[in-house]
């Protein structure tokens, strides 16, 4: 019930949100619709009563229904104006509603503690779906839905007041079709609800295994696995199809039910009505010729609005589960920020000269899976003098990235510190920590953008480049650096592992930080690149620190020492040639990179 509450808050002031910044443009809609809608059930009133001076008065009826005639296309006329400009304010709106949306979610994403938002690297498929679908259901909803469903709301109630002002008993009539479809409109609209609901999340992970299968097309390919993959995606699309179907099936037949009931209403309109047209038996309804013709209008006009809102139902339905998702990913998203604004790291220079650059004391990780919790690092202690560059090395598994991703901070240890400069790692703002501490990840991050926008990650740095060339050089020291000097404003294409992997590390030489930490940086690098790098790395260490997992014997002979993980924890420590000499995991490590 609390976990409903939350929910609910959240919705209410997702909606809030939205209706505290639109609340002009949609006074301004409705102010259109209620006209246009007003004016649309007027004109066949006046209709009937161009009719009814026709087949019933014969002195000066030229003349009134002349004035009749015009004053029914100038309400046509303006009805149909004001109808075409309030679609488009709707329209724009809810373009501007989407970007801001959009804004949002971007905000949440990108301007969070690190930690905070590592569960979205876990689920793309839901970032790709609420940046794509469900803001899409977002604009039908407050671009069309809800005003066709406002529009349809006036218009119905509308023409209830006109008929029941022309005949009591036709407006009863009208009035309870109008009773019954509202009521069947609530019950199917929940179930509709329901399907949708249940198809968002098998949405997320079909889209979300399509963009891994795209990312590892190359390793589908080579291991014969396109029928697989093909048939998986099928599959997953087959199960979002079969529920939103369903929801389709429904909103097609309360449509048909919606039409039977109009059609029966329209037919006991006839007979009601026929004997005193035709004055002929008793008239059950007292009615001019006009004014009939006018009833029919009005039961053919409500099917309009009828099938308007049976229609936005389903968008409605779809757009308030994207409403849930939103303001669930919103509040889960959220997290607590425990760093203050300010932190007086820029002082953390002034500190004395023997304090550690970097301190870990008792640091513990513990992963979540399937199966169990499992313990990645286990009371880890070391620290990093100021000039020194520390290896990381270890069998796959033994938690050296780990232990480099909660070194900079995008993940949160159960237990232990990490100190930078003497000062708690938890007292530092996130803005003047990210200044101090580059993070380097083994999966090079490009983006599809220039050369220049993927080393600054700054799309307004208009320097000369000479910066952003010393980094290509340091990065790679080759080739690579001379296309790089060439071509800095042309966006990249076609790089090979090696080249993305040379572009990640300018981009950390080019920030120039305190502290380095390095994810394997010569994975996909040959021997004069990876001697290069090693080179570079041991050479940022002079400005601070450098913490870098590898297995590469070049980078690990010009660490200061290494520690040797294992099962997440510290098996042995010392200076390459040390653990070289001692150590057979070791050397079974170093020569598994084929050096």
């Amino acid at each position: 019930m609390k976990h409903n509450n939350v929910e609910r808050v959240w919705k209410l002031r997702l909606l809030a949100l939205i209706g505290r910044e639109f609340w002009v443009p949609y006074s301004v809609t409705l102010s259109l619709v209620i006209a246009s809608t007003v004016l649309s059930a007027l004109a066949p009133l006046l209709f009937g009563k161009i009719i009814d001076v026709l087949a019933y008065q014969s002195d000066g009826s030229q003349a009134n229904v002349l004035l009749l005639v015009i004053v029914y296309l100038l309400i046509q006329l303006t009805s149909s104006g004001l109808k075409e400009v309030s679609n488009y304010v709707a329209a724009s709106r809810s373009e501007i509603i989407s970007h801001y949306l959009r804004t949002i979610l971007t905000d949440r994403i990108f301007h969070r503690d690190g930690h905070h938002s590592a569960v979205l690297k876990e689920d793309r498929g839901k970032m790709l779906s609420l940046f794509s679908r469900d803001i899409e259901s977002l604009w039908d909803l407050f671009g069309f839905a809800l005003v066709d469903i406002v529009a349809s709301s006036i218009m119905i109630s509308t023409l209830c007041i006109v008929v029941f002002s022309i005949s009591g008993t036709l407006g009863i009539i009208i009035i309870a079709i109008s009773a019954v479809f509202s009521i069947a409109f609530y019950m199917n609209g929940r179930r509709v609800r329901t399907y949708f609901a249940a198809a968002s999340p098998k949405f997320d992970r079909m889209i979300g295994f399509i963009n891994s299968a795209l990312s590892g097309y190359e390793t589908i390919v080579s291991f014969r696995a396109q029928q697989w993959a093909s048939q998986l995606i099928n599959r997953k699309s087959q199960n979002v199809t079969q529920l939103a179907n369903k929801a389709h099936l429904r909103s097609t037949t309360f449509a048909f039910i919606t039409s039977t009931v109009n059609i029966f209403g329209l037919l006991l309109v006839w007979i009601l009505c026929l004997p005193s047209l035709l004055q002929q038996g008793p008239a059950y309804v007292e009615i001019t010729l006009g004014q009939f013709l006018a009833v029919l209008a009005y039961f053919a006009m409500i099917m309009n609005p009828l099938e308007n809102i049976s229609g936005s139902a389903k968008a409605i339905m779809k757009g308030m589960v994207s409403i849930e998702r939103l303001s669930s990913f919103l509040r889960h998203s959220q997290g607590p920020n425990n760093h203050p604004q300010t932190s007086g790291l820029s002082a953390l220079q002034a500190r004395s000269p023997d304090t550690p650059v970097i301190e870990v004391s008792g640091l513990d990780y513990e992963g979540e899976s399937e199966a169990a919790t499992k313990h990645i690092l286990n009371g880890l202690s070391f620290s990093v003098a100021y000039g020194e560059m520390i290896g990381l090395a270890g069998e796959s598994g033994s938690g050296k990235s780990t232990l480099l991703r909660a070194l900079g901070r995008l993940i949160e240890p159960n237990g232990g510190e990490i100190s930078y400069f003497g000062t708690a790692i938890g007292t530092l703002s996130e803005d003047e920590f990210r200044q101090k501490i580059t993070y380097v990840p083994q999966a090079a991050a490009l983006f599809p953008v220039d050369f220049r926008q993927n080393i600054t990650l700054n799309e307004h740095y208009d320097q000369n480049g000479n910066a952003l060339r010393q980094a290509a050089a340091a990065a790679s020291a080759g080739a690579f650096t001379v296309r790089l000097d060439d071509h800095l404003d042309i966006e990249m294409s076609g790089l090979s592992g090696g080249e993305a992997q040379r572009l990640s590390l300018a981009r950390a030489f080019f920030r120039q930080t305190s502290v380095l930490l390095v994810d394997e940086p010569t994975s996909a690098l040959d021997l004069t690149n990876s001697v290069a790098v090693a080179d570079s790395l041991k050479a940022a260490a002079r400005q601070g620190a450098v913490v870098v997992a590898s297995h590469d014997k070049h980078v690990l002979e010009r660490c200061s020492y290494v520690l040797l993980l294992s099962d997440g924890a510290i098996a042995e420590r010392g200076s390459h040639s040390v653990l070289e000499a001692k150590s057979s995991l070791y050397r079974s490590i170093i020569s598994s990179q084929g050096a």
